[in-house]
């Protein structure tokens, strides 16, 4: 892997946290094909979790950034990469926090089937783990869904 691509993804972060968006989007999407192409070419079980958990932190990182700036329009394809990603990563809470991200960029786009299906399945890994504060999220995440749809 390129060894510079983690120190940009990590830069890209901070950067984002910082609130410095046109940096973070250069950091990030300059690290994209190195930490995407270390998923692939992975073999070995951890390593591949490894290599996709880092994907997940990007992914996560760049929608957020691409949803802050864009839209849920333009962070929806990225959030979907990390559904896809995220369930081959052994720690639940990479594949609740993509679901609850996917959920709440299709309520904002009001696609409220796939935000409920997506919903569903957060609370469903999240029950399953007993990871009470993912719980907590996913279930404030409802409220303001069900809320946004005069349903709460």
């Amino acid at each position: 892997m390129d060894e510079i691509a983690p120190a940009e993804l990590n830069l890209g972060a901070a950067r984002r946290m910082l609130g410095d968006l046109d940096g973070a989007k250069v950091m990030l999407e300059r690290a994209r094909p190195a930490i995407m192409k270390r998923v692939l070419d992975a073999r070995a079980p951890a390593e591949k979790a490894e290599a996709t958990k880092r994907a997940c932190f990007l992914g996560d990182n760049l929608g957020d950034l691409l949803r802050d700036r864009q839209g849920a329009h333009a962070a929806l394809p990225v959030y979907e990469d990390n559904v896809r990603l995220a369930a081959d990563v052994p720690d639940p809470w990479f594949a609740a926090t993509a679901s609850l991200k996917l959920a709440e960029a299709c309520a904002a786009l009001g696609r409220s089937p796939r935000a409920h299906e997506e919903l569903s399945k957060s609370l469903e890994i999240a029950g399953r783990a007993r990871d009470d504060e993912m719980l907590a999220s996913c279930l404030l995440t409802q409220g303001r869904i069900l809320s946004a749809e005069g349903r709460a």
